[in-house]
C-alpha cells in the first residue's frame, strides 16, 4: 500500500509524484487530504485526486475542497462529484 502525501515543499511533491509513477498500477494509493493552513493549492489537490485510489477526507474538508472545485452543494453531492470527476 502506498500513500500520497502532499508536502510543503515542491521538491517533496515532485519526488512523491515520481515515486507514484514507478509503483505498480494496481498499487493502492491513498490521499489523506489533511488540509493545513495554506500548505495546499487547488492544483495539488486535483493532481492528488487524479493519482489516488482512495480519498480520506473529513466533513470540513469536503466543504472546503468542494468550494475550491466549484461544487456548491451538500457533502453527499460533493463526494459523488469527486467520484465522477476523478474515478
Amino acid at each position: 500500500m502506498e500513500s500520497i502525501i502532499v508536502d510543503r515543499s515542491p521538491v517533496s511533491m515532485y519526488t512523491i509524484v515520481q515515486f507514484l509513477a514507478d509503483v505498480p498500477v494496481a498499487a493502492l494509493k491513498i490521499f489523506d487530504i489533511n488540509l493545513r493552513q495554506s500548505y495546499y493549492t487547488l492544483d495539488i489537490i486535483r493532481k492528488s485526486l487524479e493519482m489516488a485510489n482512495i480519498l480520506k477526507i473529513n466533513d470540513e474538508e469536503i466543504i472546503v475542497v468542494g468550494n475550491l472545485l466549484g461544487i456548491d452543494a451538500g457533502a453527499g453531492y460533493v463526494l459523488q462529484e469527486f467520484i465522477d470527476r476523478y474515478n
